[in-house]
């Protein structure tokens, strides 16, 4: 072991940063009625840690962050938007590693247009297929109430043929 401290042998184990870290209390007190199985129930006194975050300063002395509840609001909206510019960042870096060039606006534009023509197109489709559909049973229920009206007739007649042979017997 000592062998390995001596200079030239083998490096020392050193901190990562500079300076030492210190932490302040972040224990936060607070009174709970704590109920039992039996009826009985007493006052209790709880701790509620909270979790600090630090971070490095440009002389690399770390400091602690200090979020607030708008901060907290507003730093996962902006990870969210980081998370987007990440995605977008590494989109990029695959297209040019690939080879392949970004759309110019006119590019964009043009493609925005023939996206839209064919929501359209589709919709209209959609609207015709709808259109023939009702179409088509309208026509069935035309069918159906012809079909009824000529048995009706056809009854009727066997009626009157049947009256007319037992009129003539």
């Amino acid at each position: 072991m000592a062998e390995e401290n001596e200079p030239g042998k083998g490096k020392l184990l050193t901190l990562s940063r500079p300076g030492r870290l210190e932490l302040k209390k972040t224990v936060d007190a607070g009174q709970v009625r704590q109920s039992f199985s039996h009826g009985r129930s007493k006052a209790v006194t709880v701790e509620v840690r909270r979790k600090r975050t630090f971070t490095q300063t440009a002389d690399g002395s770390m400091t602690e962050v200090k979020k607030t509840p708008d901060a907290v609001e507003s730093a996962g909206q902006a990870a969210a938007r980081s998370e987007a510019a990440e995605r977008a960042a590494m989109a990029e870096a695959a297209t040019k590693a690939l080879g392949l060039r970004t759309l110019t606006e006119e590019e964009k534009a043009l493609r925005a247009k023939v996206l839209q023509d064919s929501i359209l197109a589709q919709s209209e489709a959609d609207i015709a297929a709808a259109l023939a559909q009702a179409e088509q049973e309208a026509r069935r229920e035309i069918e159906v109430r012809e079909e009824a009206a000529r048995a009706a007739l056809e009854k009727t007649r066997r009626l009157e043929e049947e009256e007319a042979r037992k009129a003539a017997e």
